[in-house]
């Protein structure tokens, strides 16, 4: 498999969960790159693709679901701006998304968007629930 993105300590935030539905993340993603290759290479399906496609969106609701769930349970910190963060993404992916299955040829400009925002997402604001959750317990 082609591994675009690679999981770095870097990325975690030191909650076992979240962290470990960060890595599942990458893996979605790098299953959806080696789809789209697969395409243009070997001519799969676009159905494949879309596949895909409808996996990541999915798992990346769930995640956000299950981190909200954490950040609500820290007392005292204003997350509306991730929350809004969540929102933002899963609305720009359903743009994409549907051009994807109207067969517009964007399925390259989706993954870099996807790509970049986890990663400075994960970099810039869910390090921030790391932290907060770690002063909550200390």
């Amino acid at each position: 498999m082609a591994e675009i993105i690679s999981w770095d300590e870097k990325y975690s935030i030191g909650l076992e969960m979240i962290d470990a539905q960060h890595q599942k993340l990458f893996e979605y993603l790098n299953f959806y790159y080696e789809s789209l290759l697969a395409c243009q290479e070997n001519g799969v399906a676009n159905d494949v693709i879309k596949s895909m496609l409808n996996s990541l969106v999915d798992y990346a609701k769930y995640h956000f679901s299950e981190e909200e769930k954490v950040m609500n349970s820290i007392k005292g910190i204003d997350f509306s701006e991730h929350f809004e963060e969540h929102k933002e993404f899963c609305s720009k992916v359903a743009s994409f998304k549907a051009k994807v299955f109207l067969g517009e040829n964007i399925t390259y400009e989706l993954f870099d968007f996807m790509k970049n925002w986890l990663l400075t997402h994960i970099m810039l604001s869910d390090q921030k629930i790391g932290k907060a959750y770690k002063d909550k317990i200390l």
